[in-house]
């Protein structure tokens, strides 16, 4: 008798199990390619905005979703990187908050890579819709230099909120269950049997 209840088990839960649903991660990536000649000034003495520009996350709607982390890359040209008297860019963004210093790019095209802090990440699901604006500001206090830029990629990990809907057996479903409620029906025969 154990035997058969033990098989009624697995068939049962083999057969007509539910899958768990779970909170699945999910990805998206926003890429901006500048058109070209795209090039950032430093038009002012001072750490002043020189080039400000956005990314939108239009199709993730932030009522029902939350940003686990993120990342951004930049790709540029003609960055010195001769502090601190001369070429310094940082990338910040529009909150003040910084990403960093773009890397030397005198005479090649370099991407410079950061992870947000979460101050970054409640800094974009702050607005609606969700976007992360960004600026670019020369900290030294000469003028003229010239950052070229080629493309900025955002990269977002985020999750859906909500909970999913009720799941309604499919009549497939309901088939799969049958094998098991079968062996409970001779479980009950058999049990039925040896009491008389």
């Amino acid at each position: 008798m154990k035997k058969i209840f033990a098989l009624c088990l697995l068939v049962f839960g083999v057969y007509g199990g539910y899958p768990l649903s779970s909170a699945q991660a999910l990805i998206y990536v926003d890429t901006i390619v500048f058109p070209q000649p795209t090039v950032a000034i430093d038009k002012q003495t001072g750490n002043t905005i020189d080039f400000a520009y956005s990314h939108t996350l239009s199709s993730i709607d932030p009522t029902s979703s939350s940003i686990l982390s993120g990342s951004l890359s930049l790709t540029h040209m003609g960055n010195l990187n001769l502090g601190p008297a001369q070429e310094i860019w940082l990338l910040l963004t529009a909150g003040g908050i910084p990403l960093g210093l773009l890397s030397e790019s005198e005479l090649v095209r370099k991407t410079d890579t950061w992870q947000f802090p979460g101050e970054i990440l409640h800094e974009i699901m702050s607005s609606n819709p969700w976007s992360l604006n960004l600026a670019l500001s020369e900290q030294t206090s000469y003028n003229s230099e010239k950052l070229e830029l080629f493309e900025s990629t955002l990269d977002i990990e985020y999750q859906n909120t909500l909970p999913p809907p009720p799941t309604i057996p499919e009549p497939a479903t309901l088939l799969t269950m049958l094998p098991g409620l079968l062996c409970f029906s001779i479980l009950k025969k058999k049990g039925g049997r040896q009491a008389s």
